[in-house]
C-alpha cells in the first residue's frame, strides 16, 4: 500500500518519488534537514536535527539550510543537487517563503525523475520550516522552468 500511495502519475509517467522517513515524525517548525537517499532502488528521506543557536533568527537558520542543501552531501546513494549553486537571496512573505539562486541549478543532463527530486528537496525542506505554508524558487530573480518544464511556484503541502 505504501509503495502503491508513493507512486504518482506525471505527464503520462509514473515516477517513485522519496515519502519514507527515516527518523521520527517531524513536525513544522523543528530544525530539520531532508536528505534525499537511495537504497537498492527504495527512496527515503534522511532527516537530520540541526542545532541552531538560540539568537539565530528564522532568515539566519532558512539560509543555512539551503546552502547545506546546495552545498550537498557527497556519500554513495544520496540524490545531490548541480554542483555551484549559489544561494542569493531568501525572504519571508507572511506565510511564502522566495528562494533566490543561481542559474546553476540547471546544470544537470537527467530525466523528469531528477527534477522531481530537485523539487522534493526544496520544497521538503522549506515547508519544515516554521510558517512556512507556501514556497517559491527565483532562478536568476525569475520565476523559471527547470529544464524538463517544471516550476516551483507558490508550491505547498496541498
Amino acid at each position: 500500500m505504501i509503495k502503491f500511495m508513493a507512486l504518482i502519475l506525471i505527464i503520462g509517467f509514473i515516477y517513485t518519488v522519496p515519502t519514507n522517513v527515516l527518523a521520527t515524525t517531524v513536525t513544522n517548525g523543528d530544525n530539520v534537514f531532508f536528505l534525499a537517499f537511495d537504497e537498492q532502488g527504495e527512496n527515503f528521506w534522511v532527516v537530520e536535527k540541526l542545532d541552531f543557536e538560540a539568537s539565530l533568527t528564522r532568515e539566519e537558520k532558512t539560509k543555512y539550510i539551503f546552502e547545506k542543501l546546495f552545498k550537498g552531501k557527497i556519500e554513495p546513494n544520496f540524490y545531490n543537487l548541480p554542483s555551484g549553486i549559489v544561494l542569493y537571496d531568501i525572504e519571508f512573505q507572511d506565510n511564502l517563503l522566495i528562494i533566490s539562486v543561481s542559474e546553476d541549478i540547471l546544470r544537470y543532463n537527467y530525466g523528469s525523475y531528477y527534477e522531481i527530486l530537485i523539487k522534493n528537496k526544496i520544497v521538503k525542506n522549506a515547508l519544515s520550516i516554521y510558517g512556512v505554508d507556501k514556497v517559491t524558487l527565483l532562478i536568476s530573480g525569475n520565476i523559471a522552468y527547470l529544464k524538463k518544464g517544471l516550476v516551483i511556484h507558490e508550491f505547498s503541502k496541498d
